[in-house]
């Protein structure tokens, strides 16, 4: 009998635990067949720059290039 595996990787913030300069950090939860797991991404984000609905940072400037580059490839697209 075939099983069928899942996978998935979301990226998500944690706003309770922001940093001396009032960022939030990114982190990475992966789903392997229904169990989780969660690491820090090492990277925080400025809470007033997030777009909740696209999982992305607000802006062209190089940092928010720099920080969407990074949560497309924890997302591995």
């Amino acid at each position: 009998m075939n099983r069928k595996h899942t996978f998935s990787l979301l990226p998500f913030v944690r706003e309770h635990k922001k940093n001396k300069e009032g960022q939030i950090p990114v982190y990475l939860r992966i789903t392997v067949d229904g169990k989780r797991s969660e690491l820090s991404t090492k990277t925080y984000v400025d809470p007033g720059k997030r777009n909740e609905g696209k999982g992305r940072v607000k802006g062209t400037n190089e940092e928010s290039r720099r920080l969407n580059n990074a949560i497309e490839a924890f997302r591995g697209s």
